[in-house]
């Protein structure tokens, strides 16, 4: 399907750290049929290229790709712990709106109708508010990690 061009020099994967890489030529190929010809595989994770018309614009954008700026694992912990907390934010309000949507606190009456969907409202808050403090302790949890690391 493809072969590989030996002899070209070629950054480490982006993704793996890789340093088996190759560029590649699609044997079909061929001038004028539409294919566009040239990409870089890394052997390690099979992460692929865009496809670009030329050998030397496939061999560039592979080798003068951006890098995304070194982080700490202690900001990247904290940015974990982040998240979890949004999660329990969003699970807490979501809760709160159950108690405001069940109809029989409303006090819109006991009807088959509003019981039922009480009981959903209430299984709803209580799913939710679960959640929420499950949320809470993994942020706690998150940042444990993170004691006793240096950046």
């Amino acid at each position: 399907m493809s072969g590989a061009v030996e002899g070209v020099a070629l950054a480490a994967c982006p993704f793996c750290a890789g340093t088996e890489t190759g560029l590649y030529r699609p044997t079909e190929a061929r001038e004028g049929s539409g294919w566009h010809d040239w990409f870089v595989r890394c052997h390690q994770c099979h992460v692929e290229s865009a496809e670009y018309e030329t050998e030397a614009e496939a061999v560039t954008a592979w080798n003068t790709r951006t890098t995304p700026p070194a982080r700490s694992y202690a900001d990247a912990i904290e940015d974990a712990a982040k998240v979890a907390e949004a999660y329990t934010e969003v699970n807490f309000e979501a809760a709160g709106d159950s108690v405001l949507l069940d109809p029989v606190l409303r006090g819109k009456g006991f009807s088959a109708k509003n019981m039922a969907e009480s009981e959903r409202q209430q299984i709803a808050g209580l799913v939710h508010s679960s959640q929420a403090h499950a949320g809470k302790h993994l942020a706690a949890a998150i940042r444990l990690l993170s004691q006793g690391e240096k950046a």
